[in-house]
């Protein structure tokens, strides 16, 4: 899998440098599609579902709350980095940075719940 993985991407690199001689505003759409397939590639892999689905989904029944913020704040930092590099690549520096600091603004929303049981654990340990 790793190996598919690099193929596609050093080859996406190379077809992308040569993409933006001839037609520079297709470049976006065309790393999307690698990212794309790269993310296909690493679904459909035997060994993400057969073993760590099932561990993952067991511990959810277990944890709740807590593996439900860690999944969401993994999904909001992975695709807000794909936005930002989509962003950058456009030469739309400025959105990438707006998409950045919402999603940092994101995840400390995400987090406010646990603080607070921290900060009323620490208060009851206090008293």
């Amino acid at each position: 899998m790793f190996v598919k993985i690099l193929v596609l991407a050093i080859t996406g690199t190379l077809l992308s440098v040569i993409l933006k001689k001839h037609s520079r505003e297709f470049v976006p759409f065309f790393e999307i599609a690698v990212v794309a397939a790269v993310a296909v590639i690493i679904i459909s892999s035997d060994a993400i579902r057969k073993n760590s689905l099932e561990k993952i989904f067991s511990l959810y029944s277990q944890a709740g709350d807590v593996f439900n913020v860690l999944f969401k704040g993994a999904a909001v930092t992975v695709l807000t980095k794909l936005a930002c590099d989509v962003c950058r690549e456009s030469g739309n520096s400025l959105m990438a940075d707006i998409v950045e600091l919402g999603g940092r603004l994101m995840l400390v929303i995400l987090a406010l719940p646990f603080i607070e049981k921290v900060t009323q654990t620490a208060l009851d340990f206090a008293s």
